[in-house]
């Protein structure tokens, strides 16, 4: 799934990729075996397709300098799920949220908004 991203990214494919960015996502998330909590996960995903979104508006589907080296993020989550680190793997997701949150309230303050 990985490389099929850096393929739509290579390409220009903003739209496919972010939903193959969804579609990771879930399949990371569905490994776990709180499919309650999971359902509740995706619930919450759809409500804030609308915010990344915005990241296309950014110039790159996840606007940020590491997108043009590859899926870092990606395949930071692989690597810690394949360690079993939870802790990385939270760290990671942290990271993550930190980075699209910042670059997020940027889109939204150059909108005027």
């Amino acid at each position: 799934m990985i490389e099929d991203l850096e393929k739509l990214i290579v390409a220009d494919s903003r739209i496919e990729w972010a939903a193959k960015h969804r579609e990771f996502h879930v399949e990371v998330f569905g490994l776990s075996t709180q499919k309650l909590i999971l359902k509740e996960v995706i619930r919450l995903w759809s409500l804030t397709d609308r915010y990344r979104s915005l990241l296309l508006a950014t110039g790159s589907p996840k606007g940020h300098s590491e997108f043009g080296e590859g899926c870092v993020e990606e395949r930071s989550l692989v690597a810690a799920l394949k360690a079993k680190d939870r802790n990385r793997l939270l760290a990671v997701y942290d990271d993550e949220r930190n980075h699209v949150e910042s670059i997020l309230l940027n889109v939204l303050r150059d909108r005027g908004l």
